[in-house]
């Protein structure tokens, strides 16, 4: 899977705020076989916004899903690595987990 997005610079007029023009994109796979009950997820990507302290942020997301008797587990982890220039990196981490039960 692949996946990519552009968008132009955002003026609020009234509130007198400005979003500089942002782009992204991410490429993804997902590994299943139909014979075991588990399925694997990796996707990575960059994000970039003009006009921001931190422009560029990578992405990198690894997921796990499990199925036993009609019920689906699903858990992923996101970590963003964002890029400042003429500072340190900082870090984001998520953390999301969805059941999924069959009627």
């Amino acid at each position: 899977m692949a996946s990519g997005s552009q968008r132009t610079k955002q003026e609020w007029t009234g509130f007198d705020l400005v979003s500089g023009a942002a782009s992204s994109w991410r490429v993804a796979m997902e590994y299943h076989d139909d014979r075991d009950p588990w399925t694997a997820r990796l996707g990575l990507g960059q994000d970039h916004q003009d006009d921001v302290p931190e422009r560029n942020a990578g992405v990198l997301g690894v997921g796990l899903g499990w199925e036993l008797q009609g019920v689906v587990l699903d858990v992923g982890v996101l970590h963003r690595s964002i890029e400042r220039e003429n500072a340190p990196c900082s870090y984001e981490d998520g953390l999301i987990a969805t059941v999924h039960v069959g009627f």
